[in-house]
Parts: structure tokens; sequence; C-alpha cells
């Protein structure tokens, strides 16, 4: 098929190329007329994925010239090759136009030969003497070729410019799905919106058939509804089957695509389109077959950043599959068994990030480790979850042992929901292709995972799986100290807190620091062993201050510390050294802003560094009232930002118990009456180290509210081991 050699007037207007359907592409445009107005230029390439609006952009600026010159000294053949153009067909329609007399005078005689990859290459050669023979000839002939494709072809002795054709930006999408479907983008439908951009990958030609099928329902169903039809994730398979554009499925076009890649880009592409997210540049670079060298780097993964298959960051650090692309891959490798692709090179590579987090966070730095987690958050989570559905058939189960044993801390802190259950299925599977020493690991990584949770605490449920672990323990020993220390102390500590068997738990304590010792660790299970032993102990500083010190050396803003700074202040109350308790909650204030501490686990330690300074500043009223009104501002900041019920009535009740205290205090300075402020008559209502230490104390209601108050007891002085009674 070709269209008139000369095209009528106002022919591209029609089309409605230069209006309705044509955004943006303001240097693409430039480049492409400086090309056909360079006389050393003869053939110009445009190339680009399939639907990047290669044609619409040649229509474009053919229009443009003919507005700038005269129209008749313009004159444009479009030749359409398909599959089935046989090469006599296609040099007919060449040779009638350039030959034709009375275009022999015209500025610039443009022949557009369409969908040249569809070019049989038998007919290079004879399209090759073509233009040898030709351009010396005509002078003023231009010839464009318009092909999907990732590169320009080859010629020989032939001045050519090439043009490569990108996806629209973010900006310029918007704007043609808005002229297309009559929609605005607003608040309500911005996310919506930008998942179709997302789901076309900025291709003219995708961003026009979603815009069509939206408006052809429009007036029967809301935006909503319509998306949810034929643009949702679950969606976007049904459509690649049915998507026909110009008569052409537009996964039977992206499959042409991908065969002009070289092997190594089409492996890249399949390996990295089975994870959703994104690779840091080093996962990145291992999982395409590249190596470090820069070189390499260009010939495999950067070309397809270029082409637009993978998306990157403008530092060329993370990189991601765009989802078209993914959904039209990902089908390729769907029918291999899901436990082969655990065993692909990818789960190893992936599993190098993992390891690499993991021994920056056994070093204390836990932000950095954080970080490098970032760039592969989704991934992991997503094999997270095949080893969780996924049967195994004792050869995955290597690979996510070898995860389990060295990298469950770092999955904990991050995917603490899906890290519980992805252990419970590599504990059943340990049970089926598992040695006793695998067996127990899976014990302890799974009970650890039972007392982590926000909601976990299923300690009862946990020590079970602990004491199966603890019966192998010198074998776990064996293959894990460092993981054997941390089921000790947390073993240790439940035994002490939740059963009051605190002789067993000093036995397991002072073994995980025999191990630690041996081993001359000095990381955050060390602090955790000195810490628990602390609680056992309770009121003996020794332990608590070690654990404190290890924290300052390795993490000194790290704000899990804050447990052991207040242990240490009720340590001092209930020694009755006051004003070393004073100075603890005092250093917490200063050392730690509510920005610091707004997203951790330890966002209420300000709260109750404040609620006990109201408490010991009995003899200081004005002091108190400080305290009391910064104490009222931080409560109230935790209430916004709690989102449990129970929480949220504990501050209620807080804020209304220490606005009455105001209130009262407030009177009393007014009345002159500063010789002592309020004493509190009520256990602090956000600190709950209170309760816990009013327990193992052992002490009256009375008597303990008194030491918080700064007040000595009157009761006759007992040593501290008789009243610690360390009892099976």
């Amino acid at each position: 098929m070709a269209t008139p050699y000369r095209l009528p007037p106002n022919y591209m207007r029609q089309q409605g190329n230069s209006g309705r359907h044509f955004v943006g592409r303001h240097d693409e445009r430039e480049k492409l007329k400086i090309l056909i107005k360079d006389e050393d230029t003869q053939i110009i390439q445009v190339y680009g994925l399939p639907y990047v609006g290669k044609t619409s952009l040649v229509k474009t600026v053919c229009q443009e010239l003919k507005d700038e010159i005269n129209p008749e000294r313009l004159h444009i053949k479009h030749i359409h090759i398909s599959n089935n153009s046989s090469w006599s067909d296609i040099s007919n329609m060449y040779n009638t136009f350039t030959n034709c007399s009375s275009i022999t005078n015209t500025k610039w005689k443009i022949c557009i030969f369409d969908d040249f990859q569809n070019i049989q290459e038998s007919f290079l050669p004879g399209f090759q003497e073509l233009c040898d023979n030709d351009f010396p000839l005509h002078r003023n002939l231009k010839i464009i070729l318009i092909f999907s494709g990732g590169k320009p072809f080859q010629f020989d002795g032939i001045r050519f410019g090439k043009c490569k054709v990108s996806p629209l930006s973010i900006k310029d999408a918007q704007l043609l799905f808005g002229r297309c479907s009559d929609i605005e983008t607003d608040d309500e439908n911005k996310e919506q919106i930008h998942n179709i951009i997302r789901y076309a990958c900025g291709l003219p030609g995708l961003l026009i058939y979603f815009a069509e099928k939206i408006s052809q329902f429009r007036h029967n169903f809301s935006f909503n509804d319509i998306y949810k039809m034929i643009c949702d994730e679950t969606k976007l398979n049904d459509w690649l089957d049915e998507c026909t554009i110009n008569r052409r499925n537009i996964k039977q076009e992206m499959d042409k695509y991908f065969s002009q890649l070289s092997h190594e880009q089409q492996d890249a592409i399949k390996v990295l389109s089975y994870f959703p997210g994104r690779f840091g540049i080093e996962e990145a670079v291992e999982m395409t077959g590249s190596s470090s060298q820069p070189a390499s780097k260009m010939h495999v993964l950067m070309p397809l950043v270029e082409q637009g298959l993978i998306s990157s960051d403008l530092e060329l650090q993370n990189f991601q599959v765009q989802e078209l692309i993914r959904a039209i891959t990902k089908q390729q490798i769907d029918n291999v068994h899901s436990n082969d692709l655990v065993k692909l090179k990818y789960t190893n590579i992936i599993g190098k990030s993992l390891m690499k987090a993991q021994d920056i966070y056994d070093k204390g730095l836990i932000y950095e480790a954080l970080g490098i987690m970032r760039n592969n958050w989704e991934n992991i989570s997503f094999l997270m979850k095949k080893g969780i559905d996924a049967p195994s058939d004792g050869r995955t189960y290597g690979v996510y042992y070898e995860i389990t044993l060295k990298a469950s801390d770092i999955l904990m802190l991050c995917h603490p929901r899906d890290s519980r259950q992805f252990f419970q299925a590599c504990l059943q599977n340990s049970l089926l292709f598992g040695n006793e020493e695998e067996q127990a690991l899976m014990n302890i990584a799974y009970g650890v995972s039972l007392t982590d949770l926000p909601d976990g605490f299923q300690y009862n449920k946990a020590i079970k799986f602990y004491n199966a672990a603890l019966s192998e323990r010198l074998k776990i020993v064996t293959v894990n100290p460092k993981i054997s220390v941390i089921s000790y102390s947390n073993v240790a500590n439940l035994l002490s807190r939740n059963f009051g068997k605190h002789s067993k738990s000093l036995q397991l304590l002072f073994s995980a620091k025999d191990i630690q010792k041996k081993h001359r660790w000095l990381h955050m299970d060390t602090s955790l062993v000195l810490h628990y032993i602390g609680l056992v102990y309770l009121r003996i500083l020794t332990y608590f201050h070690g654990a404190l010190d290890i924290y300052n050396q390795i993490h000194p803003n790290y704000t899990g510390k804050m447990n052991i700074i207040h242990a240490i202040a009720h340590c001092y109350l209930l020694k009755e050294e006051f004003d070393k308790a004073k100075s603890c909650f005092k250093d917490m204030l200063e050392g730690y802003s509510d920005r610091l501490l707004s997203g951790s686990s330890e966002a209420a330690s300000l709260s109750m560094a404040l609620e006990h300074l109201v408490y010991l500043n009995l003899e200081n009223p004005q002091n108190q009232l400080i305290h009391l009104e910064n104490l009222l501002n931080e409560i109230r900041q935790l209430l916004k930002r709690s989102v449990h019920e129970k929480q949220k009535l504990r501050y209620s009740d807080a804020i209304a118990k220490y606005q009455s205290l105001k209130i009262l205090l407030v009177h009393k300075l007014t009345q002159n009456e500063e010789r002592a402020g309020l004493l509190m008559d009520s256990i602090p209502v956000i600190c709950h180290h209170c309760k816990s230490f009013i327990r193992y104390f052992n002490c009256s209601r009375e008597n303990y509210i008194h030491k918080l108050c700064g007040l000595r007891s009157n009761l006759y002085e007992i040593d501290i081991q008789q009243r610690l009674k360390i009892v099976e």
C-alpha cells in the first residue's frame, strides 16, 4: 500500500497527527528538520519502540516544512512495508515516485519507508543498489526509514542521520491522555492516570488506545469503574492478548522488537522481569550477566535503559523493568516451575545484598543496612512470598535455609509479618529435608519472629520453639554461634519476665555471654545479653551500663538504647539515688528530638521521661509546671500519631489526668503556695517500665510511688540480694 505521491492540501491536518493525537517532541522535531534540510544527509532513520509515535513525528515534521515553504515544492511518497511486501512492489512504487517528471524541480523529494523492520533481509542488497544509483541523480532526494528497533541499519557509502524517538515524558503523556479521553487530572484520579501512563510505557499509541477504550464507557460508568475493568494490574495480561492497534497485536509487535535484541539483552530482560521491584546497580549488573567494567554495562544493561525497556533514576543507580515489558516477557517464563525459578542466579544475587545488609546491621549501622535493603525491598519481599506459597522440592530448601541462617535479623527488621510466615514455611520444610542442626535453627528463627512482631508477643507459643531449638543448642553453636546468643537471650528474657524462672534465665544468659566473649564480638547482640542480665538482677547497674557503653560505641544515636537508659534511671529510683535518676531523664530529653523518635517504637520515651521529671520536682513547683506543660504537649503529639484505639484511650486518659494536675498546680502557685509542688498519688500513665519494676521490686504501691516522687523510704532496708530472690 502507498499514499499518492503528491499529498493533497491539508492531508496531514486531516490525519489529526499535528493536532489531537500529537504532543511535545520539540527536540525530535527540530532534529528531524535539521536532518532533512542538511544537503549531506541522504537517508534518515527514525526508530524506537513500537507505538512510540515515529510515523506521527515524521508526518508532523513534513507538514511543518510544508507550512514553511511553498507546498508545491515539497513532495512525499509514503510506502508501507508489510511482511508480505515483495521487492518488486517496493521498488516499483519507489521508482514511480523518483522518476516522475512533474517533481524534478522540487526543493525536496521525500520517500518514506514505513515499518522498514518488516523488509526481508534478502531485499537489503537491492535497496543498497537502489540508493547507490539514485542519490547521484536526485540531489534533492531524501529517504526516511521508519522502523521499530533499538539501533539503525548500516549502509555502505551512504551518508545517513538517525533520530531515536523516546517514550513521552510524564507531563506530555498526561496531556495526550487528557486530550484524547477528555478527562482532566485531579486528586481523585491522579494515581490511576499515572498507572495508565506507567502501563503504557509512555507510548502514544497505547495511551490513545486506553483513552478511546475509556471514552466508550464514559456515559454508563464512572472513571474508577472503567479503570478497574480495563486498566487494573490484574487485567494487564488480558488486554495484552486483545490489544490491537492499526490491525497489529501489541504483544506480537513487542515480540518482534525483542527478537532484534542481542541474546544477552533478551536473557537480561527475562531475568529482571521475574521480579516486580527495583534493583540497585550492583544487583542489576550481576543479574544481566554484565561485569563491573563500564564497557560491559553499556553492552547489556544501558542499551535497555536507552530504549525505554528499563527505567532508571537520573544517577543510573536504580533500575526497574517497565510494567508493560515485564508483563510480556514474564509470560515466557511462567511455565517454568516456581522451584526452578528460585534456583536461578538472581536468587543468589539478591541473597548477596541480604548478606551485605546483615553484616552492616551486625556492626550497628542500622540506617546504612536499611539503605541497602531499600534498593531491593519489593524483590526480597517477593522472594519471601514465593518461599511461603511454593512447596519446596528439597533443592530450593537449601536456598531458603541459607537466607535464614545468614540474614534472619535484617529480614525481621524490614519485613516482620512476611518473615514470620517465611520462617514458619522454612521450619516445616526443614522437618522434611533438613538435619537436626537446621531444624533447630529454623525453630529459633520462627520463635524470634513470634516475639518480635508489633502485634506479636506470643510468648507461650514462642517458648515451645525455643525449647525445641535449645535441645540441640550445642549443635546450633557450631552452625551459627551468633543466632544461638540471640536465642539464649530471648529465652532467658521470657523465662524471667513471663515465667518467674530467674535462675534458669541467668544460666542461659551467662552461657550466651561466654559464647560472645569467646568470639570477641562487640555488636548489638552483646548489648542484648548484658541488657537482659541487668533486667534479671534489676538493681545491679553494672550490666546495664555495659550494654549502654556498647551502644554508644557502635551507634550513639540508636533509639533502642532509650530502654536501657530508662532501666538505669528506674534502678536509681529504687536505690533512692534520685539526683542520678533525674540526670538520666534529663539526658534523654537533651539527647533525642521528637523528630528522631516519632517513627520508632521508642516514640513515647520522651513522654515517659517528662512524667518522671514531673514526679521528681515535688520540691520545685516552678520546674514541675514547666515539665507538666511539656509533657502535655508530647502526649498530644502521641495522640495525633496513634492509630490503635487502646493507645488513643491511654493517651486521652493521660491528658485528662495531667491537665487536671496542671490546673491544681497553677492554682497553688497563684495562691503563693510555693513551698512544694504536687505530690502524686498514682503510678505514671505512660511509663510502661514502672509496671515491670514495681513487680520485680516486690514493694507496696504506696512505697513505690514515694520513690518516684523522690521521697526516701522509712522501711527497714533489706540487702538487695535478699530482696530480689533469685529462685527457680
